[in-house]
């Protein structure tokens, strides 16, 4: 009826099938909806919970980057910050859902456990004494450091330093790569404030 007065007649012999297509056009629309496009937010729901339950300030983590850099050196409390905002998503409940988001979370969370097994290995407290609000310095091998604890040139020390160093940066800049990408994705769902992205 409704193409009839549209002005593209259908033959009477012909309703039956066209009521046919219509209503398996109706059906593919309803399925679309329901498992695609109504899963996909539900997906983008729960990847919010979790993502905003995380507490994730990419500044900090930003800020522990440089510092392995810049200093070879960094707080415990932007480490403990780093630490969480890698491990958060391995927990079932805070498991991400969206394809996308948990392909670059992945690449993030390797990266991630790279650096730390590194740091873990070859960081030390430095100075020695405990601070006054238990934020501790940890740094970069400072026996093998003129700057930090190591009182007579050793060649050999400040060569092998060197080549840790290397190793550092090469590890904080694929990690700070898959950081930044996974930042963009979840903020790009609006997960995550974007003052703080």
């Amino acid at each position: 009826a409704a193409l009839g007065k549209s002005g593209l007649p259908v033959n009477p012999d012909h309703h039956l099938p066209v009521g046919f297509a219509l209503i398996l056009l109706g059906l593919s629309l309803l399925y679309y909806k329901h498992y695609h496009l109504d899963a996909k937010q539900n997906r983008l729901k729960s990847d919010k919970r979790a993502i905003q339950s995380a507490n994730i300030d990419p500044s900090q983590i930003r800020h522990f980057f440089r510092n392995l850099v810049d200093d070879h050196s960094y707080r415990s409390s932007h480490q403990s910050h780093f630490h969480a905002s890698c491990n958060h998503f391995l927990v079932s409940e805070n498991s991400l859902q969206d394809p996308q988001t948990r392909v670059l979370y992945e690449k993030y969370a390797k990266s991630s456990n790279d650096l730390e097994v590194f740091v873990a290995k070859n960081f030390w407290i430095f100075p020695k004494e405990r601070p006054s609000d238990g934020d501790y310095r940890y740094c970069l091998a400072p026996h093998m450091n003129m700057d930090r604890e190591m009182l007579v040139y050793d060649r050999e020390k400040v060569a092998e330093y060197t080549a840790l160093s290397s190793e550092l940066h090469t590890l904080v800049n694929q990690t700070s790569e898959a950081f930044e990408k996974f930042i963009a994705n979840i903020a790009s769902h609006g997960h995550l404030n974007r003052a703080t992205a």
